[in-house]
């Protein structure tokens, strides 16, 4: 068979135990047809292959993240970044230049003006001379004020509220569209500004398949050829497929719904959940749930079974002992009442365990999604007990552990 692609003179680490290293590969049709030295690739050469001397580099095979959210990426990429800006003008200009890369209607955010460092802050009628058709939506850096446009103030929440101070022109006392709080959690509440993450149903899908295809070229940059993205609102969900179909992404999807959201599972189910893969690139098989306090243990426990038996993957975020136990808990219950092979249950994050919760995963089989980079940064938090059981006590013990960014 002639490959399109011939690479060798290489050091292909393959991660198959049997054959742990080889020297070339072919590829046809975006598969790879045949891996092994420099004379099994030989015979796949014809004259319309592309062939490409390695010179000895490595090659592996492309990363597996099995927990981003690839859409919040694209649109945390679109975030004017205000910080170091010390004039009112520099904020404006910064902005502007934003607008002319921006469809009219969609959302423009910023993020990081310091106030103590600048001269004077845009009010909300600077604000529409350069943005009148797109709401605007920019964010201090303490989280503590935000500055919105006339299209982001007809969205904001008037009501007065504990904690919440809304600038005023002194002759006119109408907003400024300067907003302060005292509690970053405020802010987001009164201003209405769509999330980022998890993702905003009600954001348009044509803003979003954007933001798909600018992060797809990001991840791609670090070698992130597939990913699993757990958490989708149905519009995110419809924007992953046309996205694929028109070509804006080229990385494999594997996707689950938000039922954290009291959006029944049937809506999901007609958004193509379980169903066949689409173009062998997209596959729609998770159902995310987090094990907190957001829904009583008795929604969460029929959420669980639900879900189990409609024979999709479970992927349940767990960040705390408590959590992780109420996850296997559940998990336990619904495989003891339906058996089913290979399940795949996921437990997200897993990061805060011990030994009886590790041994119970890996009775029942469970997947465990693991970031390291939160251990990392939260290491000074976790109880010495539990840094005992890290990520290699989970492979040494059976369990399947992935990682994800």
């Amino acid at each position: 068979m002639q490959a399109d692609m011939i690479l060798y003179n290489g050091n292909f680490l393959t991660l198959n135990e049997k054959a742990p290293t080889a020297s070339a590969l072919a590829v046809k049709d975006g598969k790879i047809i045949q891996v092994g030295s420099n004379d099994d690739i030989k015979p796949h050469q014809g004259e319309e292959t592309k062939v490409i001397d390695l010179h000895g580099k490595t090659a592996v095979p492309g990363f597996i993240d099995s927990h981003i959210h690839l859409i919040s990426l694209g649109l945390d990429m679109q975030v004017i970044d205000l910080c170091g800006i010390t004039t009112k003008e520099s904020l404006l200009s910064r902005l502007e230049a934003a607008i002319r890369d921006t469809p009219s209607g969609n959302w423009v955010k910023g993020y990081g003006f310091d106030e103590t460092h600048m001269d004077e802050l845009p009010d909300i009628m600077e604000l529409d001379s350069v943005s009148p058709e797109n709401p605007v939506y920019l964010e201090s850096l303490d989280y503590l004020t935000c500055i919105v446009n006339s299209k982001s103030m007809a969205k904001v929440d008037m009501h007065p509220r504990k904690g919440v101070t809304m600038d005023t022109f002194r002759n006119s006392g109408e907003p400024t569209g300067v907003i302060r709080v005292e509690d970053e959690k405020l802010l987001y509440q009164v201003a209405n500004v769509p999330t980022l993450d998890p993702v905003d149903p009600d954001l348009p899908e044509s803003e979003l398949e954007h933001s798909i295809e600018i992060a797809s070229k990001k991840v791609l940059e670090s070698g992130i050829t597939s990913i699993h993205d757990p958490q989708l609102p149905p519009n995110a969900l419809r924007a992953f497929m046309n996205a694929v179909r028109g070509g804006r992404t080229p990385l494999r999807l594997y996707l689950g719904c938000d039922r954290n959201r009291d959006i029944p599972l049937e809506r999901y189910i007609q958004e193509g959940i379980g169903t066949e893969p689409i173009q062998d690139l997209l596959k729609l098989g998770m159902v995310k749930l987090f094990a907190d306090d957001r829904m009583s243990v008795r929604e969460f426990r029929a959420r669980v079974k639900e879900s189990h038996q409609a024979g999709l993957q479970l992927s349940i975020h767990a960040t705390n002992i408590n959590e992780t136990r109420n996850a296997i808990e559940a998990l336990e219950e619904v495989l003891e009442d339906t058996p089913r092979h290979n399940h795949r249950h996921r437990i997200e994050h897993a990061d805060n365990i011990d030994e009886d919760i590790l041994e119970r995963a890996r009775k029942i089989g469970l997947v465990v999604a693991a970031q390291p980079e939160i251990v990392y940064k939260l290491e000074p938090k976790y109880p010495q007990d539990v840094m005992k059981v890290a990520y290699n006590s989970m492979i040494s013990a059976g369990t399947n552990v992935s990682g994800g960014s």
